[in-house]
């Protein structure tokens, strides 16, 4: 059997020296298991996205039909998307489980220190999914609340829309940093929240930017519902970012809290903690 070898041998130089070549090492070493993990988070985000299916089956359905006056249509898919949000609340808790087991694997994977998914996945979902089931509750219910707000809104003005603004430029951030500290550091909730958000105001236009990141599918599916695109096409999508992009989001995410947590907290409390996984030149010399 032939074997190719590597035009060079291996030398400490050839291992990742920053954070963006960490993720792209990963990327092209272990994407396979990328894409597993990509499955396995479609599994536990399908209840969620069988809801939106039918909510917007219903919601068009509705929509055209022609049962009462326009204003009546548009009461009737106001109150089907509540009820639809309540709904979604389980399914968020089962998409928690999913994330905690993920991003226990991606912490593995991009910190160097060896992968065994379902022995990963498993004690992530075991150490870290209260921890996550929590930050999702509050997300189910604050998107309910969201979702309540936009049907005052022709009450209310301005008003109803403070919710969905909070959520971006506070909510949405701080959770992020919450949920990559609850996989790097043994703490109480608490505490790990205080430091989230001291974190995302020593680092607003940095971490505004990787929430950003995250709702960009978001921005997608607004596209394609504003085109009219068939839900066909939309949902392609989303299952198709679930198992090819969002397991390397989650990484890309978790790599951007970690340089957070380099330089705010690491460098003071945790040195041994500093670039762990990134192999700088200077190391080597």
């Amino acid at each position: 059997m032939k074997v190719k070898r590597a035009a060079t041998d291996f030398t400490a130089d050839a291992l990742p020296a920053t954070r963006p070549a960490v993720f792209w090492d990963c990327w092209r070493v272990r994407h396979r298991l990328l894409f597993a993990l990509g499955g396995i988070l479609l599994l536990f985000l399908l209840p969620l996205l069988i809801s939106h299916l039918s909510r917007d089956v219903l919601c068009a359905s509705v929509a055209v039909s022609d049962a009462g006056d326009e204003a009546a249509r548009a009461a009737a898919v106001a109150n089907l998307r509540f009820w639809f949000r309540l709904i979604d609340i389980p399914c968020w808790l089962i998409l928690s489980v999913g994330l905690a087991g993920t991003v226990r694997v991606v912490r593995q994977l991009v910190f160097g220190e060896g992968v065994f998914l379902r022995e990963d996945f498993f004690t992530g979902v075991r150490q870290n999914g209260g921890a996550y089931a929590g930050v999702f509750l509050f997300t189910s219910l604050w998107l309910l609340l969201t979702e309540y707000a936009g049907t005052l809104r022709g009450n209310t003005g301005g008003l109803a829309y403070l919710p969905i603004i909070s959520g971006i430029l506070l909510l949405l951030p701080i959770g992020l940093l919450l949920l990559a500290e609850v996989a790097v550091y043994r703490a109480t909730v608490g505490g790990l929240l205080k430091n989230a958000m001291i974190l995302y105001f020593r680092t607003v236009p940095t971490t505004l930017a990787a929430t950003a990141a995250l709702l960009l599918p978001l921005l997608v599916c607004f596209v394609l519902d504003i085109a009219g695109a068939m839900l066909f096409v939309k949902y392609v999508f989303l299952v198709a970012y679930a198992v090819l992009l969002l397991p390397s989001t989650v990484m890309g995410e978790f790599l951007y809290c970690a340089y957070v947590f380099d330089k705010h907290i690491n460098r003071r409390y945790h040195p041994e903690e500093v670039d762990k996984g990134i192999h700088r030149r200077e190391q080597s010399k």
